[in-house]
Parts: structure tokens; sequence; C-alpha cells
């Protein structure tokens, strides 16, 4: 297969770990690092050559297209597809646009991270002579896996079903993109339902009759997250600013010394301010403070652990907490 130039975001999920958030605002239209976690998709696949995109919507639509309005590529035709009623699940969401899809596309999920270049998963899809091919990261010891991989990275085990001549692989979770060869696409009319998970019902299937699948690991240094809980979601910024490496579309400074700022308050490294993000007199942010644009954290308070989204107003102390500006969510799920 050649390059696929179409790329299906799945964004319509309902992100019900992160309610209250969620029922004010799609997880996908939340902000990472200052920019809406669908948008980073988005992006990364429009510097891999893709230009023509679909985005399922369904929980809070406006939402979504409200925060993309701003941060669609340059070029690229954006195609709507809004599901009313029942939610479709990965696979139904694609089934209306399969004749859209047919010379093969990337489906990937509008509401986690990945810190992957999709030019060399592509190139190693196409390598592989791969019908599909998953991003894929290792397990954590003794957590439950639903993929094993071969040295090659072919697909050995998916959920209960192994390939017909099985051997023992490495235990890999899936992060949430896929490569799928025009040969695979017809894959899709065998299911015959409507609503369907795209995993359980044609990759794993594909797996179990020995079909060529595979699972692409970056390896050095990748980084992923779900953002599915507030921990995830804040463990996730916490990992890249101890990592020194904030999303390449987020606009704003990495701070990994301590300052003092024009207003007399004090950023602890490491942190991360969006575009005139303040922090007034005697206020301290950080360490592990992430200031979305325009935000205040005001005088002589302190954040450390949170991620104020953009505009938001900062009007208590708070520890490790996403401020919203409609509501405080913490850590551990509660809100105070």
């Amino acid at each position: 297969m050649g390059r696929p130039v179409k790329g299906f975001i799945l964004a319509a999920g309902l992100g019900t770990r992160l309610r209250p958030l969620s029922d004010r605002v799609a997880k996908p239209a939340m902000e990472f690092f200052g920019v809406p976690m669908a948008a980073h998709t988005l992006n990364s696949l429009a510097g891999a050559g893709v230009s023509d995109f679909i985005i399922n919507l369904h929980h809070l639509p406006e939402t979504v297209k409200s925060a993309l309005a701003g941060h669609l590529p340059t070029g690229a035709f954006v195609e709507w597809s809004e599901e009313r009623g029942r939610i479709l699940g990965t696979g139904g969401a694609v089934m209306p646009w399969l004749g859209h899809l047919s010379d093969g596309f990337i489906l990937a999920n509008g509401d986690t991270y990945r810190d992957l270049d999709p030019r060399e998963m592509m190139e190693f899809h196409a390598k592989a002579g791969a019908l599909a091919t998953l991003s894929v990261a290792p397990a954590p010891e003794g957590a439950s896996a639903p993929l094993e991989i071969s040295e090659s990275g072919r697909i050995e085990r998916f959920l209960d079903d192994k390939r017909p001549d099985y051997r023992v692989g490495r235990p890999m979770l899936f992060s949430g993109m896929h490569i799928f060869s025009g040969a695979a696409v017809s894959r899709f009319n065998l299911v015959k339902e409507t609503s369907f998970c795209v995993n359980r019902q044609v990759n794993q299937k594909m797996v179990a009759e020995g079909l060529p699948v595979f699972g692409y690991w970056p390896q050095k240094g990748y980084f992923w997250s779900d953002l599915g809980t507030p921990q995830s979601y804040l463990e996730a910024h916490f990992s890249l600013l101890k990592a020194g490496r904030p999303p390449l579309l987020s606009r704003g400074r990495l701070v990994l010394e301590d300052e003092t700022t024009s207003q007399g308050g004090k950023i602890a490294a490491p942190s991360w301010l969006g575009e005139g993000a303040i922090v007034k007199n005697g206020a301290v942010a950080g360490p592990f403070a992430v200031l979305g644009a325009g935000s205040v954290v005001g005088e002589g308070l302190k954040v450390s652990g949170c991620v104020a989204w953009g505009e938001v107003k900062v009007e208590k102390s708070a520890e490790k907490a996403i401020l919203s500006g409609f509501e405080a969510v913490f850590s551990d799920g509660g809100k105070r």
C-alpha cells in the first residue's frame, strides 16, 4: 500500500471517567498543554501527509468543533460525521464512510496522546506488508495485556484469539492509532452490527485467521497516555515536564529553572506557561504547573501539580488539580 492520505479521527466518546469536566466539554476538546487533545492527533497526521480527514462526533459535538476551529491544518479537508442517537463505536463509526476510505486509511483516537511520528509508522506498515498495523506500547509488569507481539512486530495474540502458529510474544497495550491497508477495508463489511469495536470485530478476527496484523512500537523514549482519568491526565503533563519535551503543537514556554515573574510571582520548575499566562505578586506556580494561555494565578496563591486551562482566573490555592474555570477536579477524581 502507498501512504494513506485519509485519516479518521475518533472524537465521539463520552469521557465518563473525566466527569464532571466532560459534562461540559467533550474529552477530545479538553486542553492538553493548552491545545485541544484532538488537535495533537490531527496535526501529527497532517505532518505525515494526511490531507483528507473525517472526524466523528456524538457527545457535546459543538465543543469539539469550536475547540478545533483554530487548529485545523492549513490545506486540510475536514468532514464531520455526527452520530445522533446511539454512539456507533470505533468500528461502526467508519461504516458510513467505507467507500471514501477504500484505498486505506489511518484510524486514530482523538482523545489520547501519542508522541510517535506517523510517517515512521506508515513506513513500518508498508515494509511489513500488513493488512493492519496498531500503535502499541509495553504493558507494565504484572498488568493485563490485550496483545502480544513477536520480535518482528507481528501480533501473536489479540485479546482471546491467537494466530494459528502462535508463539509467546511480548505483552503490549494498544495506544490508539491504526493503519488499515485497502485490502483490509472489506473486513469491516463482514461485521453485521451497526455499533461495534474495531479491535474486537476486525483486528482480533484477522489475527485469529493468521492474517498479517502488526504492532508498531517506536521504542526510544516513546510516551503515550489515554488521558482517561484526572490522575492519568495530570500525570501525562508531569511526565512530559520531567522529560523536558512538551508536545510540538503546544504554544508556550517550558520553565526548567525557578524564576520570578515581572508581576512579582514565582514559577517553580519544571512548569509550562502558555502565551500571556500571568503569575501575580506573591503567588507561586509549580513545581509541575501547566498554565494555559491567558490564565492568571491570583496574588499570594500557590498552585502545584496543577493544570489550569486557558483564560482561567485561579482564585484559590490548589494541589494536583485540573482547574477548568467551571470546576476544580483533583487527581483522586474529587471536586472541592
